[in-house]
Formats: C-alpha cells, sequence, structure tokens
C-alpha cells in the first residue's frame, strides 16, 4: 500500500499530455483523494487503538482522579494529539488540495478537447482561419491520436491559402493621433543628451533621427530651456529635408527612401500599426538598413502597447492554469460591470507574468439592473499597467485612486506578425448605450487585487490563509459574498481545535475501553479498524457541518470578530475535556 502510495504521489508531477492518458489516471486521483479525506479518519483510529494498548500497559490499579498518573497519560495523550493534528493540517492544507487541483485539470480535459473543436469550426464557419489553427492545433495536442482536429486545421490553412486577403475588416479608430503618445517614453536620456543626439545625426545627414530625437528634447524640455530654439531649429530643419530629398541614383533608393518617410510619418501621427507593417516589409527587403531596423523596433513596441500578435496564442499551453474567473465592477453610473473569462494561461516575460485570457467577455447592466453592452473578445491579453505611465486625462477619466500603483490592463484586439489585415477583434452588443470601438481596456482596480480575485476563483481551498485573510474586505467591492469567505477562513484555521477535540473524546474512549494487560495483538482489530475509520469520517463531516453552522451564526453576531468567538467556544470544549480526562480514575 505504501509503494502505491508514493508511485501515486510521483505521478503528481509527471505531465499528462493526451485525454486518453487523463482517463486511465483520473481513477488512480480518485482513489488518492479519497485516500487523503479518509486519512484523518485513519489518524483517529489508529490514536484510539494505540492508547488503548498503552493504557493497558503497566500497574494500573487503583488511579485516583487528578493523580499524578493521570497527568502523566494526558501528556502523553495530548502529546500524541498533537503530532497527528500537525500531519492532518499538512494532509488538510497541502495534500488534499494539490490532489484536487490536478485530478480537476484531468478531468477537465476530455472537455477542453470537445469545446476546441466546436471552436475550431465555428471560427472556421466565420473565416476567421487564424484562430480556427489555433483551436485546432490545441484539439490536437489534447488527443494526437484523433484525426478531426488535422482535419479541421487542414481545411482552415487551405482556406487561407485559398483566400490570402483580410479574415476580418481592419479596425484602427482606437489609436490616438496624439504624437506624444508615440514618442513618450522611448528612451531615458536626459534633453541635453537627446538635444546631442539630435544635432550628431544632423551632422551625419540621418534627417529621420535628427528629426526624432529633437521631437523628444523637444517634448521633455522646459518652456524657459535656453536650448528649445535650437531643439525647433534642429526639428524644422530636418523634416525640411525629409520633405525635399537630395537626387537619387536610382528609383530602387527613391522607392525606399518614399517609403521608409510614409512609416516615420505614419509612426509620428499615431498609425502604429501602419508604421509597423511598412517598416516589417522594408526589413523583409532591406535588413541592413540602420533607419529600418530603428524603426521597426520602434513600431513594434508601440504596436504592442495595443495590440497582441496572434503567434503569440498560437505558441500558448494547449490548456489553461486557471478557468472560469468571474467578478463585478461598480460603474460611475451605480451600475455593476460584470467581468468574466472562460481561461487564463499565465506566462512569464520580463520578469513580470503575462496573462492571456480566452473567451473575455465584459457585460454593463445600469442602476436598475437593465442590459447597457456587452465586449466579447475571442482572446485578450492583460498585463500590469504602471499608473504614473498614464496620461493625465486618462486618470481622470479612469477616477483613479491616487493610491494605486498599478493597474490592470486588457489589449482586446490581436494582429498578425506578418501580414496586414488579419485581426482577432472583439464583438460588441448593444443595449442602452454606444459601444465606442475601443482595442486597449484600463480596469480600475489594483493589479494586486486581481491577482487575489484569480486566486479566490480558482477555490477558496487552494489559496493561502493570509492571502484570503487580506482579501475578504475587498470581496464585496468585487462581488463576493464577505461572509462565506470568512466562513471558509475560520473553518480552515480552527480545524486543528476540531481534530484536538476528536484525538480527547477519543483519549476518553480509549482509556474507558483500554486493552487487559499484557494484551498485544487481537485479529477483532483487523475488522475493527477500518470500521472505526469509516465511523471517524462520518463523525468528523457530522461535527465540521456543526462548526460550519456555528461559524455563521457567530458571523452574523460578531462579524468579523467572530473567529475569535468561535476559537473560545471551541478552546472551552476543549479545557472540558481535558478536565474530563483527568477526571477519569481506575478501580481495579
Amino acid at each position: 500500500m505504501f509503494v502505491i502510495i508514493v508511485l501515486m504521489t510521483v505521478s503528481l508531477f509527471l505531465p499528462y499530455q493526451t485525454v486518453s492518458d487523463a482517463t486511465l489516471i483520473d481513477r488512480g486521483f480518485r482513489a488518492l483523494e479519497w485516500f487523503f479525506k479518509l486519512f484523518d479518519s485513519a489518524l483517529i483510529a489508529s490514536f484510539t487503538v494505540g492508547l488503548s494498548l498503552e493504557f493497558g500497559q503497566g500497574n494500573i490499579t487503583k488511579i485516583s482522579r487528578f493523580s499524578t498518573m493521570m497527568l502523566q497519560k494526558f501528556h502523553f495523550a495530548v502529546f500524541v494529539a498533537l503530532l497527528y493534528t500537525f500531519i492532518g493540517m499538512a494532509g488538510a492544507e497541502l495534500a488534499i488540495p494539490l490532489v484536487r487541483q490536478r485530478q480537476e485539470r484531468m478531468r477537465i480535459i476530455d472537455k477542453y478537447y470537445r469545446e476546441y473543436i466546436t471552436l475550431a469550426q465555428k471560427y472556421i464557419e466565420q473565416e476567421q482561419y487564424e484562430l480556427g489553427i489555433v483551436y485546432a492545433k490545441n484539439a490536437q495536442a489534447l488527443n494526437p491520436r484523433a484525426g478531426e482536429p488535422s482535419d479541421l486545421q487542414q481545411q482552415a490553412e487551405n482556406a487561407l491559402a485559398a483566400d490570402p486577403g483580410p479574415v476580418q475588416v481592419q479596425k484602427i479608430s482606437g489609436e490616438s493621433p496624439d504624437r506624444q503618445s508615440i514618442l513618450r517614453a522611448q528612451g531615458q536620456y536626459s534633453t541635453e543628451e537627446l538635444l546631442r543626439r539630435a544635432e550628431d545625426s544632423f551632422e551625419l545627414a540621418n534627417w529621420f533621427d535628427a528629426h526624432y530625437f529633437s521631437e523628444l528634447a523637444l517634448m521633455g524640455a522646459e518652456l524657459d530651456d535656453a536650448d528649445i530654439q535650437r531643439m525647433r531649429d534642429i526639428s524644422k530643419n530636418a523634416w525640411e529635408r525629409l520633405s525635399i530629398p537630395g537626387v537619387f541614383i536610382d528609383t530602387d533608393a527613391r522607392k525606399l527612401y518614399q517609403t521608409k518617410k510614409a512609416g516615420y510619418t505614419a509612426l509620428l501621427e499615431g498609425k502604429s500599426l501602419d508604421a509597423y507593417y511598412i517598416f516589417h516589409d522594408l526589413y523583409e527587403a532591406y535588413p541592413n538598413d540602420n533607419d529600418v531596423t530603428r524603426y521597426l523596433v520602434l513600431a513594434t513596441q508601440q504596436v504592442q502597447s495595443s495590440y497582441f500578435f496572434l503567434d503569440e496564442i498560437t505558441d500558448l499551453p494547449y490548456f489553461e492554469t486557471i478557468r472560469d474567473v468571474y467578478f463585478s465592477l461598480s460603474r460611475d453610473d451605480g451600475g455593476q460591470d460584470i467581468l468574466f473569462c472562460r481561461g487564463i494561461t499565465a506566462l512569464e516575460d520580463s520578469g513580470g507574468f503575462i496573462q492571456y485570457l480566452r473567451l473575455f467577455v465584459i457585460n454593463s447592466y445600469d442602476q436598475n439592473g437593465q442590459f447597457i453592452k456587452s465586449i466579447q473578445a475571442p482572446y485578450a491579453k492583460l498585463f500590469e499597467m504602471r499608473t504614473a505611465d498614464l496620461p493625465l486625462e486618462l486618470k481622470k477619466a479612469l477616477k483613479l485612486d491616487p493610491k494605486i500603483q498599478n493597474i490592470p490592463c486588457v489589449l482586446l484586439e490581436g494582429v498578425d506578425r506578418d501580414s496586414k489585415g488579419v485581426v482577432s477583434a472583439p464583438e460588441y452588443m448593444s443595449g442602452s448605450e454606444q459601444i465606442p470601438h475601443q482595442n486597449t481596456l484600463y480596469l480600475n482596480l489594483p493589479y494586486e487585487d486581481l491577482l487575489q480575485i484569480i486566486t479566490v476563483c480558482e477555490g477558496v481551498e487552494r489559496i493561502s490563509m493570509p492571502e484570503l485573510y487580506r482579501f475578504i474586505p475587498n470581496a464585496p467591492k468585487y462581488g463576493f459574498s464577505s461572509e462565506v469567505l470568512l466562513q471558509v477562513l475560520i473553518s480552515r484555521l480552527c480545524y486543528p481545535f476540531i481534530l484536538v477535540i476528536l484525538f480527547l473524546v477519543f483519549a476518553i474512549f480509549a482509556w474507558n475501553y483500554r486493552a487487559n494487560h499484557g494484551q498485544l495483538f487481537k485479529i477483532a482489530w483487523l475488522i475493527i479498524l477500518p470500521a472505526l475509520t469509516g465511523v471517524n469520517y462520518f463523525i468528523l463531516e457530522i461535527v465540521l457541518y456543526l462548526e460550519k453552522l456555528l461559524n455563521y451564526t457567530f458571523i452574523g453576531i460578531f462579524h468579523n470578530h467572530a473567529l475569535f468567538a468561535v476559537a473560545g467556544v471551541l478552546t472551552l470544549f476543549i479545557i472540558g475535556l481535558s478536565v474530563r480526562f483527568l477526571s477519569l480514575r481506575s478501580l481495579e
């Protein structure tokens, strides 16, 4: 039995790649889960039988109440009870959540497979072939032996090859033409350094860089800066050189120059997506051109601040780490925004975490519960945004609390890295409110709160108790019941009290039914131990249910101080049982 348990525990850390693997191992995980669920009951049974043997040893003739002998036996019983309580808590807080999480992931593999097949068919029918390929690949990864995913993938690839045009009409209206939003944060140089770079570039006849660095210097300069006129002159003169180029030796050079200027102008005008594709195509033809390389990097950075690339979701793991996340946010008009995400995959990127959201939905309702609007994105990208980097106008529009340092930013649209016009965009449904097109969504809550919400949705039994304690005061703001979460916290914190109480009860039972002197083993115990484990399981479940009712009663009376009230009542039980044990005697 011990070898089987060790092998099953090791299997927790092995990857499972197919649906059939999940089905075969699911029974093993169910058995392992039941093992840990019965573990505390088995501890109580072994504790009872062990104490019965221990109490039967030695000379126990005429032991009086509250005697030194009873105190010694009490100390021994309490020591074993505390040791078993520690082991039981380790199983309840570590082993059971781990097994349940792994088992849940195994169980939903079949569900994921069916869902991915349905979504692949849906997007192929809608001629969104890239998304169809993504879901077909995900389904294929879950069940490599199945032929349907590969057929769907081949169908989408053939349709894409036959019709290389845009899958969906591109929408650019969400971009801002503000030049400062394009040039902001492209370098951490001082205005003096930027001016020096602009002058050096101008002397080298590098008009693009001269204009770019002088514009950056102007943006960071103060109105009374002595060099501000010099910056303006360089910017003006550089732009004139760009507008009136010299004589080109051949037509290709002229065409390259004009295309570079068109891309640079698009970048300055806020058309970062246009600029990206211009410089992307130029880079394919002129990979060694310094201007093309530099401004492709800048355009890519700007695009990634408003969009994600479709190949990012193609490279995601084939099933998410977290599923079915939902919460609410209050609207300025007194209504609610209900946010839902079918699945989340977290990937580490440059020291931070990027969350890729599958089927991200926002449903908005007014204060009377009437539907206003809905936004549904097949995929979205979420990351942490520093509020210090946001424009002042946006901060005012969001009405951000000055204490919030980081907020979640969600990119709703995905674009193809190589082909212009291939877009994964959200679907809009309007009720009583017009929906402006947007590809970037800022959520008005601390990023740390969002991480806690995701963990709570994963299961309150899995979240650590310190995190659960910190989240409870904020729970009503996001549509969660603080009473329910507080009850879970109290139950988990008081579980050791429950175990100690049961151990003391069965210690009294063991004394009253202690083994005869010198008796070491009975064949009947082979039947008694499993039967007693089953009885203990039902007793434990009943006690935990009664304790839950006690928790809710005290939460209704004492609110946030209910933990101390429940702990006080359970402590009185422990004291009473301790006194009862010490009051036992032997008349033999």
